[in-house]
């Protein structure tokens, strides 16, 4: 009786096969299913085992032990343990699943009660069976499943509506593309709501994960895009605007002509940039008739989004199914008000460029400008900290905030609120007002100097490929800029 009390431990099971689910992230479906056959099995061994006890117990001259294979003159109660069991196990599946091939057939009144009773519980249990696995099968690829039933739709509602054959292959290569090859998620609002039941935390960490994979990062360096090489916090918050879209081969990624209802549904009055993650495309210019090939990695619109021209001489044709990631003007200048050195290093990168565009091939020549202008950034970071140790007053402050962030007359100097051309009037304001200030920036200048040829001296390698930007959430940071 104490050792039948111990099988109470199989309870324990429910634990320990939530903590394995836990631990290797098995889907639920799966689960359900493991644990349906084992029930069966569970109940066909105590059957079977009973069914064995019961005629061996039984003092009765026939029973199934003596009947089964007699005809070999080797009845199955003379053979060994093995045998029975199997014998037994047999006999109980075959009874619960009420297949009942009959070879092995009840003598006693005590089998044929037991028999009864297997039956029984033979029909509950595949009962319950039959009706939840098609729900458990479903569960287990509902995304193939919902595929499927897309497809099917689509089918009839083509049918219905007499949709010429060619344009019927279009629609269908391009769900199957979506379906088995796009990178891109073929229904974005799941990913939103799913990432809305976790912790800030874990959104992070997830969201970092799935921007490591759309710009690249891990990536050898002809793979990535130019947008690869900033810090990962800006490129987290660039992914959860970026909207995916996947183009048919023939298809204009932009410049093509649209319906007017369509053109408001995507809002192509916006400035936008777009990033070519999968596959490849054709630009092509209205001021010339080279072809461009835009490959994997390739990205254009930057400067529609930087500087606000436009893209209405440019044509993005796609070359065969490709994926790619637009940003709207508004979307993408909100997030770089919040990173205003990455948002320097590419207007830096984009002003006066012959085209708005970046071919994979000059990745290479992209990746060493964001390395350099980082590095000089980082310097002109050093230098703002020391402007900010030394006694001056606010007006000398800016003025040589002027010389650690250098720009074309017109733009802004960051952390200043004023152009550097004003701020270039008011050094000569400061130069001719004092000795004293005079030989502060003069020395401020010096300091400069010295910091810039540490630049030029540091070693080009990997580790200037990969430089991040600095962190614009510094603390000694935010009180400048």
């Amino acid at each position: 009786m104490l050792k039948l009390l111990k099988l109470l431990r199989i309870f324990r099971l429910g634990r320990m096969v939530s903590k394995i689910q836990e631990r290797f992230q098995i889907k639920h479906a799966t689960i359900m299913i493991i644990q349906f056959v084992c029930l069966i099995m569970f109940a066909a061994h105590w059957l079977g085992c009973l069914y064995y006890y019961v005629s061996d117990e039984t003092n009765a001259e026939h029973t199934w032990l003596t009947q089964y294979l007699s005809e070999t003159g080797h009845p199955i109660g003379d053979r060994n343990t093995g045998e029975k069991y199997v014998a037994s196990l047999y006999w109980a599946l075959t009874t619960m699943s009420t297949i009942g091939y009959g070879d092995i057939v009840p003598i006693s009144n005590a089998e044929r009660i037991l028999t009864t009773i297997a039956m029984v519980i033979g029909a509950c249990t595949f009962a319950y069976g039959l009706t939840n696995v098609c729900t458990l099968l479903f569960n287990h690829n509902r995304r193939k499943v919902e595929f499927e039933g897309l497809t099917d739709e689509f089918n009839d509602f083509l049918t219905e509506y007499c949709v010429n054959e060619s344009v019927c292959q279009e629609v269908f290569g391009y769900l199957w593309y979506c379906h088995h090859s796009s990178e891109i998620s073929e229904n974005p609002s799941t990913v939103d709501r799913l990432i809305s039941y976790l912790s800030p935390e874990l959104r992070d960490k997830v969201m970092t994960t799935i921007m490591e994979k759309m710009f690249r990062r891990n990536e050898a360096a002809y793979l990535r895009t130019v947008w690869s090489y900033f810090d990962p916090n800006f490129l987290v918050e660039l992914s959860r605007s970026m909207v995916g879209q996947a183009h048919a081969p023939g298809e204009h990624v932009w410049g093509g002509r649209l319906s007017q209802i369509e053109r408001k549904f995507q809002d192509l009055t916006q400035h936008r940039m777009f990033m070519i993650t999968k596959g490849q495309c054709r630009g092509a210019l209205a001021t010339d008739e080279q072809f461009y090939e835009l490959t994997s990695g390739s990205s254009f619109g930057e400067q529609s989004v930087l500087f606000g021209t436009s893209l209405v001489n440019l044509k993005v044709i796609a070359h065969g199914y490709v994926d790619v990631y637009t940003i709207n003007e508004k979307s993408l200048l909100e997030i770089l008000r919040l990173y205003p050195i990455v948002h320097s290093c590419l207007r830096a990168l984009f002003k006066n460029r012959k085209h708005d565009f970046v071919q994979a091939n000059e990745l290479g020549e992209f990746q060493n400008r964001i390395a350099t202008f980082l590095k000089e950034k980082s310097c002109a970071l050093e230098v703002t900290r020391r402007i900010r140790n030394q006694p001056m007053s606010e007006q000398e402050r800016l003025a040589a905030l002027a010389l650690v962030y250098p720009t074309s007359p017109g733009d802004p100097v960051e952390g200043t609120g004023l152009t550097s051309a004003q701020l270039e009037a008011e050094l000569a304001t400061l130069r001719g007002s004092m000795v004293s200030t005079q030989v502060r920036i003069q020395e401020l200048e010096k300091l400069l100097a010295v910091d810039k040829r540490d630049i030029h001296n540091q070693p080009s390698g990997k580790e200037s490929q990969d430089m991040a930007v600095p962190s614009e959430h510094d603390p000694d940071l935010q009180g400048q800029l």
